[in-house]
């Protein structure tokens, strides 16, 4: 992860809706990455690595959201947080979609 404020720039696939910009200065550490969707067509809103202190994220513009870990060893303690609860969800989210519930984050 690197530190706050060491970016590069990114061409983006299409215009930030706002602003109209075709380019943004990403977090330099994952910039290959938002490339890399940007150039596969897949919309980047925003993104973080992190910065060392806690997960990175990327914002796509479909509202998926992609999470990244440090490394190896927090992505799978991470995973088996919720591993054993992965069914559990699956059937929580399923009935709640099924109901026309809709989720919401903070």
């Amino acid at each position: 992860m690197c530190k706050w404020g060491t970016n590069t720039i990114v061409k983006l696939c299409k215009p930030k809706p706002v602003s109209g910009r075709t380019e943004i200065g990403v977090d330099s550490c994952i910039a290959p990455l938002v490339q890399a969707l940007n150039d596969a067509g897949i919309a980047t809103r925003a993104c973080c690595c992190g910065h060392g202190k806690g997960l990175g994220d990327i914002m796509l513009e479909d509202g998926r959201e992609l999470m990244i870990a440090q490394d190896y060893d927090t992505a799978r303690k991470i995973e088996k947080m919720f591993y054993g609860r992965r069914k559990w969800l699956i059937n929580l989210l399923m009935n709640l979609v099924q109901k026309g519930k809709t989720l919401t984050t903070h």
